[in-house]
């Protein structure tokens, strides 16, 4: 199975062996961040025209919640772990989400939008936001665990390997943090 957005608003699943559409599922709006699967569900998020979180049944589509919080437009693709959501909004936030109920856990104000999309590594969160800071939050309450202030707005995912965490900015800087 292959799962894919579009600018059009369509979430679409298709079979990898033929290329046939398998279904399709409305988000409303662009939808830049890629769509995330696990377990039975597919989760996909969307920008200004429909500004939600959606959880889609991975077996035909249907939706089966969204959550919203004041029309936040989503560019982060969300990373599922331990059944919570987190994701960056456009708000200014990271949020974490339950992924059963589509219901707010928490959520983490930071300077400026967040587009970068979260890693989840020994129940921390690592994030970049463009207020140019990279931030490392407890997974369990959002509470900030570490900061550190860049030269530049963060805009790229995370990569951590081995404890090492990886990241540029939109200034043209490649950092790396160690443990």
């Amino acid at each position: 199975e292959y799962y894919c957005a579009t600018y059009d608003g369509i979430l679409f699943n298709i079979d990898t062996k033929d290329g046939r559409i398998r279904w399709k599922a409305k988000t409303g709006d662009d939808t830049d961040a890629s769509p995330v699967v696990s377990g039975d569900f597919v989760y996909a998020a969307a920008e200004e025209k429909a500004p939600h979180l959606y959880c889609f049944a991975r077996k035909d589509g249907r939706e089966i919640w969204r959550y919203t919080d004041n029309k936040v437009a989503w560019y982060s693709t969300p990373a599922v772990v331990n059944d919570r959501i987190y994701i960056g909004g456009d708000d200014k936030n990271l949020h974490c989400v339950d992924a059963r109920t589509g219901k707010a856990i928490w959520k983490f104000k930071t300077g400026e939008p967040v587009w970068t999309s979260p890693c989840v590594v020994d129940d921390k969160v690592v994030f970049g936001s463009r207020d140019a800071n990279l931030y490392i939050l407890d997974a369990k309450d959002g509470r900030e665990l570490w900061r550190y202030k860049a030269d530049g707005r963060f805009l790229s995912t995370p990569c951590i390997v081995g404890g090492t965490i990886w990241i540029g900015t939109a200034s043209g800087w490649f950092y790396c943090f160690g443990a």
